[in-house]
């Protein structure tokens, strides 16, 4: 295989290409599940300025410390990397393993966990594979990741909001608690889910080159072969050559052989006797 046709095809697979099915794949969601619960239990103590009302009405300078557990962060980060179809099955063993076999959320876990005010957070993860993997699915461009990201922060909270109003009306808890964790759980993290998820897409997008060679790799030889051909087309195919650092103008395509002199005498002659006759 051409060295040049390699290098386009590894432009274009890490650009918006489906992650394949392979013992890769799997291998790489299973570090992903790993990770999910390792960020169930982290937190992290952030220490910035702010500014508060004082006691006069007017503004004082403080320092604000928050402590910040990066589910939604690794959540889309796991998401940059395998993609809507695989970032969604990831999220859902995350949860059936915490619903059935350990307590892997933050919170504990178990079938109980379903009639508790925080499971509608857990399902949000599902939400965001949907929602926020539809745009990574797509150019690579700061507008597409932010709305990935405002998409996948929003479903997540109006997640929690909504199961939590539900528990509510059949008195499983209190209205406050429903109105408590929207703030505690939503509003008051916004921001810091935003900011985190922005750059944990982009870290997803870096770490998704030295992971596919593990995924693609291991893919089907016949599937990866008709792959390399799609991927080798649609490069050929791109008007915008500037989207790529090869010089696709020097990509080797089969020409025409020039006929040889011999070959063009014999014609002339045969010409000539056609004529004269």
């Amino acid at each position: 295989m051409n060295k040049r046709y390699i290098d386009i095809y590894k432009k274009i697979i890490y650009n918006n290409e489906k992650t394949p099915l392979s013992i890769g794949t799997l291998a790489v969601m299973a570090l992903c599940v790993l990770t999910m619960i390792v960020a169930s239990f982290t937190q992290i103590d952030f220490v910035h300025p702010w500014f508060i009302k004082g006691p006069e009405g007017g503004l004082l300078f403080v320092m604000k410390s928050y402590p910040y557990v990066p589910q939604i962060p690794v959540a889309l980060f796991i998401i940059a990397i395998l993609g809507k179809q695989y970032g969604f099955i990831t999220m859902l063993i995350y949860i059936l393993m915490g619903l059935f076999v350990w307590p892997v959320f933050g919170m504990g876990g178990g079938i109980g966990y379903l009639k508790t005010g925080f499971f509608g957070y857990i399902f949000g993860y599902l939400l965001i594979a949907i929602f926020s993997g539809n745009y990574l699915t797509k150019e690579k461009t700061f507008k597409n990741i932010l709305i990935a990201t405002l998409l996948g922060v929003i479903a997540f909270d109006i997640s929690g909001f909504v199961w939590s109003f539900i528990l509510a009306l059949f008195k499983q808890i209190d209205f406050a608690f429903a109105w408590q964790a929207l703030r505690n759980f939503s509003l008051s993290r916004f921001s810091y889910d935003v900011v985190l998820s922005i750059i944990a897409i982009y870290l997803g997008i870096l770490a998704k080159y030295p992971l596919w060679l593990t995924m693609y790799a291991n893919e089907h030889p016949k599937k990866r072969k008709n792959n390399y051909r799609k991927a080798k087309k649609k490069v050929l195919k791109r008007k915008q050559k500037e989207e790529f650092d090869i010089d696709l103008d020097n990509i080797p395509q089969k020409t025409k052989k020039k006929p040889s002199k011999k070959k063009k005498a014999k014609k002339s002659n045969n010409q000539d006797n056609h004529h004269s006759s």
